[in-house]
């Protein structure tokens, strides 16, 4: 796998200049924050009330950081004010590195909904240029009363969301769920938000670990990598920075961005195979990893045997016992195409099959692999319902029927399987940019968009017979090493569903039953009812203090 430029993330803390950490100079030895957040508390006649406050900028320690200047206006400061405060402001801040994306620094700004009606942005990039003359085309982040006015928001977890609530306790995953499936953001720039749990706050919660809150962290960075591609911009906002540094996280969360190269995949002849080219517009195409599992799969579509024609992919010292198999069920029609053990079973999909499919002119296929789960407790129940909900003599006939239907179907899947693309997006997102990157797809676009979960389904052949012509090159895929996500495969499968949905075309489940697929998390993320509480009710409940957004 080529790599290419590391990916600097960006966790971003607010700074409460009054703190004795500030002061002191203590906050600068946490060494997975990179930038700050700092607060100007600003009167209406232009003077910078914390100003005495802000002398560690004038240390030697504030270089190794970037910083976003916050602008906290009590009121709107009068155009004759302007003067006073750029020179109140400028021998502070002007040695500062200031946070960017695209080369636009960011500025947060801070008035009351009382002072909405006022807002000038003009006369703010005004303040903004005459403190930093280099400062070209700022980006103004704002509170989401005045994001109509505003380029960006930072998001809010401790206010908006609600969580569930058992026994009288908040469950935290209900916050880190929701950090894989959160409403797409009204803004061009956007900034998403993690907030671990203080010691004396630890009561309220279950299901609260370090871990928890990393994945959090993580989740979130990539959701950002993903938003705000190409830029580069990975950031996150640690809500509580006292909180966090209790833990002692001292990750960088640094990636390394993958290379993407694409070749056109040749038609390969099967290397056995036996009856008519074409009996049937449907083929099952499977990937037999391991053929002790097509029995079982051959005794449940035995009834429609008749109606698909059968592709079917695997490795060369596993193709005896899948030749095996096929004589042992009498399966009279049947193409059999050797390939390595490289890029499961996608790549055998995507550069042999595929092909295939489009070379005998199929209209519809049927797609399934012989899975096994090993790092999920239901995996083998998972990879049954998958198989079972597309091969049977009903599902067949609902393929079918769909498929020879025109309508906007473009892919059939098991029941429960069709999840948010962000679900469990971890690594995947690095590989997912750069595919929709080679295909002119729009990374905000896809964001919001859905995919089949186990990479199983079915579908109309023309839909994807153009990544015949352009697909990911072998080299690109990892080596297989057991890895159960993150690989180039596990974005692929993301991918197709995209692919198909940017061709307005839809994503549908054959009936069946749904809770049979496992949640991952999603449907533990769906909102609570409008009575359950927030964070911020429960903590003032209790009469315990809570930081504001950023603190």
């Amino acid at each position: 796998m080529a790599t290419g430029t590391k990916i600097k993330s960006f966790i971003i803390a607010r700074i409460d200049p009054s703190t004795p950490q500030w002061l002191n100079e203590e906050l600068f030895k946490y060494s997975s924050i990179t930038s700050f957040i700092l607060p100007l508390k600003i009167d209406e006649n232009g003077f910078v009330l914390n100003r005495d406050q802000l002398y560690p900028c004038g240390s030697q320690s504030v270089q190794d950081y970037s910083f976003i200047i916050e602008f906290n206006f009590l009121r709107q400061p009068i155009p004759s004010a302007i003067e006073t405060l750029v020179a109140g402001i400028r021998p502070h801040v002007q040695n500062l590195t200031l946070l960017s994306v695209d080369q636009r620094p960011l500025f947060l700004l801070r008035i009351s909904s009382k002072q909405k009606s006022s807002f000038s942005l003009y006369r703010f990039k005004r303040i903004v240029k005459l403190i930093w003359p280099e400062c070209n085309n700022p980006i103004f982040f704002t509170d989401s009363a005045l994001a109509f006015y505003s380029e960006g928001a930072i998001e809010n977890s401790i206010d908006s969301l609600r969580c569930r609530e058992d026994s009288g306790k908040l469950d935290y995953d209900s916050y880190r769920y929701h950090s894989h499936f959160r409403p797409f953001p009204p803004s061009p720039f956007y900034i998403p938000s993690c907030h671990a749990v203080r010691h004396d706050h630890h009561d309220l919660f279950f299901n609260y670990s370090h871990n928890s809150y990393l994945d959090w962290i993580r989740v979130s960075l990539t959701w950002a990598y993903l938003y705000h591609y190409p830029s580069g911009f990975t950031g996150v906002h640690i809500e509580d920075l006292n909180a966090h540094s209790e833990l002692l996280v001292n990750e960088t969360f640094t990636y390394e961005k993958p290379e993407l190269t694409c070749a056109a995949s040749s038609v390969i002849m099967p290397n056995a195979e036996k009856g008519p080219t074409t009996s049937s517009n449907t083929a099952l195409v499977i990937h037999a990893f391991y053929p002790e599992n097509l029995a079982a799969i051959f005794k449940l579509i035995e009834p429609s045997s008749s109606v698909v024609d059968y592709l079917i992919s695997t490795t060369e010292e596993k193709a005896g016992a899948v030749l095996s198999c096929l004589e042992d069920h009498n399966i009279n029609s049947y193409k059999l195409f050797i390939t390595k053990n490289h890029g499961r079973d996608v790549v055998p999909f995507v550069n042999v099959l595929l092909p295939a499919l489009v070379h005998y002119k199929y209209d519809h296929f049927i797609k399934i692999h012989t899975k096994k789960s090993p790092h999920l407790d239901d995996g083998a129940d998972w990879g049954t319902h998958l198989i079972s909900s597309l091969i049977t003599p009903e599902s067949i006939r609902y393929v079918r029927h769909t498929f020879g239907e025109d309508n906007q179907t473009g892919l059939l899947s098991p029941p429960g399987s069709i999840i948010p693309i962000t679900a469990c997006l971890s690594m995947n997102a690095l590989w997912l940019a750069e595919l929709l990157a080679a295909y002119d797809i729009s990374t905000k676009w896809a964001i919001k968009k859905d995919f089949i979960a186990g990479s199983m389904f079915a579908g109309r052949v023309h839909l994807l017979s153009s990544l015949t012509r352009k697909a990911p090159s072998l080299n690109c895929y990892e080596s297989e090493l057991g890895q159960v996500d993150a690989t180039l495969a596990h974005a692929m499968e993301r991918f197709l569903s995209v692919f198909i949905q940017h061709q307005n075309f839809a994503l549908e489940e054959v009936p069946g039953n749904p809770d049979l697929a496992p949640a991952f998390g999603y449907q533990d993320s769906k909102p609570a009812s409008d009575s359950a509480k927030t964070l911020a009710q429960i903590l003032q409940i209790n009469k315990r203090s809570i930081p504001s957004i950023g603190s």
